[in-house]
């Protein structure tokens, strides 16, 4: 698709996006992640949440939200997996998928910047560097063969 012959609100209005999000005992962290999703420029068309936290709580609802939010438990405790959970449960008729961290507060912007990536270059999947700017803590660079792979 050509997103030169479109208007950036025909853009917003063409794409329905899915976002998986997996958790472990972070529900604050979660809570301000989810914000960040109904936040977006882009309309969110579903969040899926698969949550693998010790004590289940039901997260709040959203109700100016026109997001669909889906929050689920599993004895999962791998955040691949549960990513793969969430996959599986989406609705079938997004058009793009986004997996982000609950400890990562995105810009207004960051699904729709990745999704014009994706139209402009017809890639098949894009990769965002998001970081909680909250958390002082510094990241560790990967080393060994994932730090080689990484670097490529």
């Amino acid at each position: 698709m050509n997103t030169s012959k479109i208007t950036d609100n025909d853009f917003k209005k063409l794409t329905k996006i899915g976002v998986v999000i997996p958790t472990r005992n972070r529900s604050k962290e979660l809570q301000a992640a989810l914000l960040c999703m109904i936040n977006q420029d882009i309309q969110i068309e579903e969040v899926v949440v698969v949550d693998s936290s010790d004590n289940f709580d039901q997260l709040p609802t959203y109700s100016a939200s026109e997001i669909k939010v889906t929050h689920v438990h599993t004895a999962v405790r791998s955040a691949a997996e549960q990513r793969n959970i969430g996959k599986r449960m989406l609705n079938k008729s997004v058009d793009f998928l986004a997996f982000i961290d609950d400890d990562i507060l995105v810009e207004r912007d960051y699904v729709s910047r990745l999704v014009s990536v994706l139209f402009a270059t017809e890639a098949v999947g894009v990769s965002g560097i998001a970081t909680n700017q909250k958390i002082n803590k510094k990241r560790l660079k990967p080393f060994g063969l994932s730090g080689l792979i990484h670097r490529i």
